[in-house]
This record gives C-alpha cells, structure tokens and sequence, in this order.
C-alpha cells in the first residue's frame, strides 16, 4: 500500500522513460486497477440489491477513504494507545473488521423516507 500511492511514482519521468511511452506509469495503472475492482464490486451488489442504487463513485470513494486511512494509521502506529484504551478491540484485525461492518451497514440498502434522507 505504501508503495502504489507513494507520489513520486505516479506519471514518474523514470517510470515513462523507462515504459518507453508517455501513457500513466505501471503504478498509475495498477491504482486504477484496483479501484475499477472496488467499482466493480460495489455496481455487482447494487444490482444485487444488497447496496443502495445510484452513482457508485461517492460509495467507491467512501469505502477507499475508509480502508486505506484505517491502514495508514494502523501502519504508522496511531491506534495502539487508543486500541488499549478500548478493550473491546485486541488488535489490528478486530479494529479492521469493527469498521468494515461499520462501513458496510452504512451502504446497505434500506427504505428512505423524507425524515431520514440527508438534503
């Protein structure tokens, strides 16, 4: 992870000279990859039903912010004390589940009505 977003790799004159191309580098390439998988997945359980209909992008990106902060805090060591602190949580695994459950009963689909939908 920490490798794909460092930002001197992205578009690099080294990664295009040495592509030979001036498309995007080999690590713009594989972001986009996995962010088109993370697309993927969230229009595959739209049509299932299983995630609210609409744009998926703003759901995309939700998700992406939400996993790749919770991993760099966990990598940089910010959550020990505040892991500590909550007891419930034993470690980076438990924490990682806890806020993908979270995530997740946030994008389920549900019935919306005028009181509860956001302006």
């Amino acid at each position: 992870m920490q490798l794909i977003f460092r930002p001197e790799l992205h578009a690099s004159p080294f990664s295009q000279a040495h592509e030979g191309s001036l498309g995007p580098s080999p690590i713009d390439q594989a972001s986009h990859h996995a962010y088109q998988v993370l697309i993927d997945a969230i229009v595959a359980c739209q049509q299932e039903g299983w995630i609210s209909p609409g744009d998926p992008a703003p759901l995309a990106l939700t998700a992406w912010c939400t996993v790749h902060g919770l991993a760099i805090i966990l990598l940089h060591g910010s959550l020990r004390r505040r892991m500590q602190e909550m007891q419930a949580v034993e470690d980076a695994g438990q924490l990682a589940e806890i806020v993908t459950q979270t995530l997740t009963r946030g994008l389920l689909a549900r019935e919306r009505t005028s009181e509860t939908m956001i302006p």
